[in-house]
C-alpha cells in the first residue's frame, strides 16, 4: 500500500524546519478521488482536521492513516494550499485549504 504525502516538509519539525502551514486556521477540508470514486459513506466527519481549527502535521498524518485503513484506499495524498477566510469581524485572514486526494484500491 502506498501512502503519498505532499506536505512540502514532512520531516520532524524543529525550529526553522516547521512547515509553513502549521498553526494556520483551516478554512476547508475535502476528499477528492483521482480515479475510482469515493465510497458511499461520508468519511469527512471522521477526520481530525476540521474547519476553524489550527492545522498540525499530526492531524494530517492521523487523517492519512485513517483514510488508508478505514477507506481501504491504495494511496492518499494530503494537499495543503494557501487560502483566505474571514474572521469574526468580516475581515480577510490567511488560512489553508486541505484536500485529501485518494486512489481506490483495485477490486
Amino acid at each position: 500500500m502506498g501512502i503519498g504525502l505532499i506536505l512540502g516538509c514532512i520531516a520532524p519539525a524543529f525550529g526553522a524546519d516547521v512547515p509553513w502551514f502549521v498553526g494556520e486556521p483551516v478554512a476547508q477540508v475535502s476528499l477528492e478521488a483521482s480515479s475510482g470514486g469515493l465510497p458511499e459513506e461520508n468519511l469527512e466527519p471522521l477526520l481530525r482536521t476540521q474547519a476553524g481549527e489550527a492545522l498540525t502535521v499530526g492531524t494530517l498524518r492521523s487523517d492519512v492513516a485513517l483514510l488508508v485503513s478505514a477507506g481501504g484506499f491504495l494511496s492518499v495524498e494530503a494537499l495543503v494550499e494557501p487560502w483566505v477566510t474571514v474572521d469574526q469581524y468580516g475581515m480577510p485572514e490567511d488560512a489553508v485549504k486541505v484536500v485529501y486526494r485518494v486512489v481506490s484500491a483495485p477490486k
